[in-house]
């Protein structure tokens, strides 16, 4: 099977800022609630969200899961951007599952060993 890949990357600040607006809270615990049924031993470990967007999912992994490093990425300046503020944001509320992430923009993912 050949891969396609996305067409675009949401590299306006607007489109970054209005996806990041959006309520995606029910579908984003989703991706949390279902790992953690499919995996109820692992509690600790390192974990990559590629495409991380504003980075919901990777902080709602970090609170649920305070023993994993998680690792964020996303080809989107505007995007990092946004993760990098709600990573901010969570740590005054959640300092100890936080600790340990940090958005990274890759360009290319074809560059990651």
């Amino acid at each position: 099977m050949d891969r396609i890949l996305e067409p675009e990357l949401m590299v306006d600040k607007e489109q970054s800022e209005a996806y990041a607006r959006a309520d995606f809270a029910q579908v984003n615990q989703g991706f949390v609630d279902r790992f953690r049924s499919c995996f109820p031993k692992m509690t600790s470990g390192a974990m990559v969200d590629l495409g991380c967007g504003p980075g919901d999912i990777p902080v709602r992994f970090a609170r649920a899961l305070p023993s994993f490093r998680i690792t964020a990425v996303d080809g989107s300046e505007p995007m990092i951007a946004l993760a990098q503020q709600a990573v901010e944001e969570a740590a005054g509320r959640w300092p100890q599952p936080l600790r340990r992430f940090g958005p990274y923009l890759v360009r290319q993912i074809s560059t990651m060993a």
